[in-house]
């Protein structure tokens, strides 16, 4: 069908236009559709744009207004400057053929003069294919180039994260090559600031940095994502309220910490993250941190733990700071902590469900302190070598765990592809069917326990990575260290840490002697 049929002088169009780098621009496409109108004698009523919009996204505001005005007949048809433009993937472009053609609007191609909505089912079959090759070829060019100027050490786009501004680099290449004249200018200038002329800078927010450094310490104090969010100031966060999204975004940024990181995010879902294995991580000369990387680390770690379940969401934060640490000696159960004071009397309490042994929260608690006390005889140089001979001693453990269990997976492997041979040669030579199933059966089996081993050897890995990541760095053992030394000073939520740091277990027997398992040998020599 020829566009004489389709257009008269005089008829009503709209406009859709879209980009989505900036490298696109969106004047070429409103050029051409404007020749388009003219050369036709119609008249643009409405331009619909979508920029700096991705054709993957799902919302585009400038698409939506178009599809509803096009529902209420408001123009005659439809101009935009090529396919690629409204959509990339086939499916999108047959919706979109189906909707138009129900409404009985046309939408023409200013670039090639063709129709979009009808044609031959081959030929429009392979506009769509191209369009969506484009679409991968430019998300993959995109991908290389912020994955380049990670690297490098440079900014990868975007709006700067709270308590930062970023100030673009003023120097340029390609067509508008500025290269030579920024050198000259930079010459004479101090290197801070011939460096922020050449690469970027980013200035620091006062008062938003004060309030990310308290998000963080509150974070590791215990505290969750809403809670946090209702002890900042109104109208703190850029003009606006805080909630637990915000503070949340905050904590899983390690750009507080210096390093950049692209492919955190899930592209099917904005709100959830890739695993840890799939970002790429840089450190950026640029930022000035508030927080070092361990510490961001062990936040991170907090985070992952509360997301999996593994910890309530008041594990750090409670009056009861052995809890999931003392055990009867007689049960082997947990004591569980009890709040009897609302009935008018009683007072705090652990008491084991087993055999009811109870035990007062503040006797349990005074003997643990003291002991910890006596302990503090040993010098933050004695700690922090024993506990990192401890961890290298776990490492060592767990290494020796994954490579029996690697052994027993490769001879499971093995069994496995005997197993495939038989079940595969009695298909062949059709043998009994009975055998056949229960071959199968054991199959199923095998691959289960297959399946199991590579998860135990993957959890394994991880953990040997944290321990050496994260728990022996010699800064943060350091920090506990100081924490522990000055244990009668700290707020509740970080004596209950350092608990949880050095202690594996306590046992209790009546009349309240206490029996203490620690993770780290700190009795020796006290």
């Amino acid at each position: 069908m020829g566009l004489n049929n389709v257009i008269a002088p005089g008829m009503k169009a709209a406009f859709y236009g879209r980009h989505s780098t900036d490298k696109q621009n969106m004047d070429t496409q409103l050029r051409s559709a404007y020749d388009f109108a003219n050369h036709y004698q119609c008249k643009i009523i409405g331009e619909y744009l979508d920029e700096a919009v991705s054709s993957r996204r799902k919302e585009r505001k400038g698409l939506e207004a178009l599809i509803r005005d096009a529902a209420e007949q408001k123009f005659d048809f439809i101009i935009i400057y090529s396919a690629s433009r409204l959509a990339r993937i086939p499916k999108e472009h047959d919706t979109l053929r189906t909707t138009m053609n129900i409404l009985g609007i046309h939408i023409v191609e200013s670039s090639t003069e063709t129709l979009y909505s009808y044609g031959d089912i081959v030929y429009s079959s392979i506009k769509d294919a191209l369009a969506k090759y484009e679409m991968d070829k430019i998300r993959a060019s995109t991908r290389d180039s912020i994955k380049t100027l990670l690297n490098m050490g440079l900014w990868t786009g975007g709006r700067a994260p709270f308590g930062y501004k970023y100030h673009p680099k003023l120097s340029r290449t390609g067509e508008k090559d500025n290269s030579e004249a920024v050198k000259e200018f930079t010459k004479h200038l101090p290197i801070e600031d011939s460096m922020a002329i050449q690469r970027g800078k980013f200035e620091i927010i006062d008062h938003e940095l004060i309030l990310a450094k308290r998000v963080f310490s509150l974070y590791k104090d215990g505290y969750g994502f809403q809670q946090i969010a209702e002890k900042m100031p109104a109208k703190s966060y850029r003009g606006k309220n805080w909630d637990k999204n915000k503070v949340k975004q905050i904590i899983i940024n390690p750009f507080y910490s210096g390093v950049v990181a692209i492919r955190k995010r899930n592209p099917s879902s904005r709100s959830s993250l890739n695993d840890r294995e799939d970002w790429l991580m840089n450190k950026n000369s640029n930022i000035q941190p508030i927080i070092s990387f361990n510490e961001w680390e062990e936040c991170f770690r907090i985070y992952e733990q509360r997301k999996e379940k593994r910890l309530p969401p008041n594990y750090y934060k409670t009056s009861f700071l052995l809890a999931n640490l003392l055990f009867c000696k007689t049960c082997d159960q947990e004591l569980k902590g009890k709040d009897q004071r609302s009935k008018g009397y009683g007072k705090r309490i652990y008491i084991c469900n087993g055999c009811g042994f109870k035990v007062s929260i503040d006797d349990v608690h005074q003997e643990v302190m003291n002991l910890f006390l006596k302990m503090q005889t040993k010098t933050a140089e004695q700690l922090v070598k024993t506990v990192q001979e401890k961890i290298l001693k776990d490492c060592y453990e767990m290494e020796s765990n994954i490579a029996v269990i690697s052994n027993a997976l490769e001879q499971e492997k093995q069994k496995l592809f005997n197993l495939n041979e038989k079940i595969e040669k009695m298909f062949s030579s059709n043998g009994d069917e009975t055998i056949i199933k229960l071959l199968n059966i054991g199959k199923e089996t095998l691959l289960a326990s297959i399946q199991d081993k590579t998860s135990q050897i993957s959890q394994l890995e991880k953990s040997i990575k944290v321990l050496k990541d994260i728990d022996a760095n010699e800064e943060l053992i350091k920090d506990k260290m100081m924490d522990f030394k000055r244990l009668v000073e700290l707020p509740k939520s970080k004596i209950r840490r350092i608990y949880l740091y050095f202690i594996e277990r306590i046992y209790v027997e009546p009349p309240g002697r206490l029996e203490c398992k620690f993770r780290i040998n700190l009795e020796e020599d006290v």
